[in-house]
Parts: structure tokens; C-alpha cells; sequence
């Protein structure tokens, strides 16, 4: 398709020009503005790989379009804030996996979000439930819960890397973060139990997710943004 060729192009280019804003001269510049732009790559780079087994395609448009705005705040907005991965390696890990868990989430949150206004549209006998574009509701909740599976095992380890590898991980000026994460590690182990011992679906399983992305957004972004933009 032309515009999953273009969207790869842009993507590549993306990918091109954070490389060169992460790793510097100076060590690798892990501000807010370059984190957000590289978290929104891997989102769409993530969701562009569903296209082909799932009907998203009326989603990239808004993931494309927060790619291009990460993108613009970095340029016009330029922070630094240098770390050195060859002093201490362990810290690229935590960091990787917790892009990574944030990832999958976004995705789950976007899942979930279609799930919702399907699952409304069918409720009330809407015809844009049955729509060619989007996908089966069921088809849905399968890539839901698949996405939340990942993830948590994604964001387990990298709380556990943190625990072990960050000697500031609960220090008082980063504890908010390792407890925001904490919290949002419990929203997803207290939601899949509910799905699979207790069959939640439908409002808790959207509410549940969506629930823990924001607080996963509050601790990854929301403190640093604080720091970064608001008091800098």
C-alpha cells in the first residue's frame, strides 16, 4: 500500500534522526523531547506490524501525526539530559525494557480505546460497529489481552531491573516514579487475574487499561516534564 510505503520511508527517517540526537558526542542525551520522540516511533512502528493481521489502519493516522509533533517539540524545543551506557551498561537494559513495556502498552491503550467504541457502537445498534475498516470485536479483545500479556511481563522485568541494577531507584527524588510504576504494575496483575479468574470483559477491561497506561505515562513522562519543561 502507497501509504504504509510512504509511512516506512518516514519512519526510517525517523529513526535516522533520533539515532543522531540520542547519541551525541557528549554521551547519549536521553531528554524528555528525545525519549518521547523515540517512545512514538516504536509506537508506530509496532502498530504499522498489526496492519497486516489486524484492520488498524484507520489508527495510524493519529499515531503518525504524534510521531511528527514529538518530532517537532524536539527540534523546537532542544533539551539535554546525558547518560553514559558504557559506565554502566545495566542501565541501557532497565531503560530498553521500560520502552519497551511502554510500547506494548500504548498499544493496548489504543486496543482498547477501539474496543470500547465498538463494543458501544454494537450496544447500540450503530452501523459503524459492522464497518468493512474495522475489525471484529472479539478479534479485538484477543490482541487486547495478547498485548497486556506482553507487556506485563515486559514491565516485570524492567521494575526488576530497576530494583537491582538503580541504586536511586527508590531515593526520594525518583520514588514517585518507581511507585507510579509499581502501581500500574498492580492495575494489570489485578486485571488479568480478573479476565482469567473471574472473566472480566468489557467496561473493567477497558477501564483497567487504560487506567494502568496513565499512570505508566505519569511515571515515565510526567515528573520529568515537570522538572524538564515546567521548572527549567
Amino acid at each position: 500500500m502507497l501509504l504504509l510505503s510512504l509511512a516506512g520511508v518516514a519512519m526510517l527517517a525517523h529513526g535516522i534522526w533520533i539515532y543522531k540526537q540520542l547519541f551525541s558526542q557528549y554521551g547519549q542525551d536521553l531528554s524528555l523531547t528525545n525519549v518521547s520522540a523515540l517512545a512514538s516511533l516504536l509506537i508506530g512502528v509496532a502498530l504499522s506490524g498489526f496492519v497486516g493481521r489486524s484492520k488498524v489502519l484507520f489508527m495510524l493516522p493519529l499515531v503518525y501525526a504524534c510521531a511528527i509533533l514529538t518530532i517537532a517539540l524536539a527540534f523546537f524545543f532542544p533539551d539535554q539530559y546525558i547518560v553514559h551506557f558504557e559506565l554502566r551498561p545495566q542501565i541501557a537494559l532497565h531503560i530498553g525494557l521500560s520502552l519497551l513495556a511502554f510500547t506494548v502498552f500504548a498499544l493496548a491503550c489504543l486496543f482498547a480505546i477501539m474496543f470500547a467504541y465498538l463494543n458501544w457502537n454494537l450496544k447500540h445498534h450503530s452501523v459503524a460497529a459492522i464497518h468493512p475498516a474495522l475489525p471484529p470485536l472479539m478479534s479485538i479483545e484477543a490482541s487486547l489481552l495478547k498485548l497486556i500479556r506482553i507487556g506485563f511481563v515486559l514491565l516485570s522485568l524492567a521494575l526488576i531491573s530497576g530494583w537491582v541494577f538503580l541504586d536511586s531507584f527508590w531515593n526520594s527524588g525518583h520514588s514517585h516514579k518507581a511507585i507510579l510504576t509499581s502501581l500500574a504494575w498492580l492495575v494489570y496483575a489485578v486485571l488479568l487475574w480478573g479476565r482469567y479468574q473471574l472473566n472480566w470483559r468489557g467496561t473493567r477491561l477497558i477501564v483497567g487499561t487504560i487506567s494502568g497506561f496513565v499512570l505508566l505515562t505519569l511515571a515515565y513522562f510526567g515528573s520529568r516534564f515537570v522538572r524538564e519543561v515546567l521548572i527549567n
